[in-house]
């Protein structure tokens, strides 16, 4: 075989592996999630979790040349919970919007307290989501555009593996979405009462 030829074949069997390797463990998060359903009491700074996150995807969000913002009050937001499914959750959620967005459009995300629970919503003016699929957009492999999905990557667990971590955080998940004018996706999760 050919150098070159045997160069591309080696990048196919690379980037194959990757995938392999993150639909493992994406499918390991999510088996964890649904077996875990011990009380939470750790307390987690979801402010930090989610500043943390923007943080790390900042570069992917250049990359994109799409905008990236943060809006959060000062001050910690304690909750009780697992600090890597939040970060997980936050991550999911935040890069799928910036996926979705095209060049010059803008994420944000915002961060606060509203009725004692804490509320982080991630608003995008990409592509939307048509009415007949946000009802299934949390299904596992669920993939609204398929050809589209598979140029980007990914494993179709995403948003899956959101879901349950907000369940399992006593949280309720919102999607409000039209095609072609961009989604928001909000989650509000109770805080401790002596935190308010």
């Amino acid at each position: 075989i050919e150098h070159t030829t045997q160069q591309r074949f080696m990048r196919k069997i690379h980037g194959q592996s990757i995938r392999l390797s993150d639909l493992v463990s994406d499918l390991l998060a999510l088996s964890r999630l649904e077996s875990n359903d011990e009380a939470f009491n750790t307390q987690v700074d979801l402010q930090q979790v989610v500043q943390r996150v923007c943080a790390n995807l900042q570069a992917v969000a250049q990359t994109q040349k799409v905008v990236l913002e943060l809006q959060a009050k000062d001050g910690p937001m304690l909750l009780l919970g697992d600090d890597n499914a939040l970060g997980q959750m936050a991550t999911n959620l935040i890069d799928n919007a910036i996926k979705y967005t095209a060049a010059n459009g803008t994420v944000t995300v915002a961060l606060e307290v509203e009725h004692g629970m804490a509320v982080l919503t991630v608003k995008d003016d990409g592509l939307g989501i048509d009415e007949s699929d946000q009802e299934r957009i949390f299904e596992r492999f669920y993939r609204v555009d398929k050809a589209r999905s598979q140029s980007l990557g990914g494993t179709g667990l995403g948003l899956a593996i959101v879901k349950h971590i907000v369940q399992s955080h006593k949280g309720r998940l919102q999607l409000k979405s039209k095609l072609n004018q961009g989604s928001t996706f909000t989650i509000k999760i109770p805080l401790p009462s002596n935190t308010n």
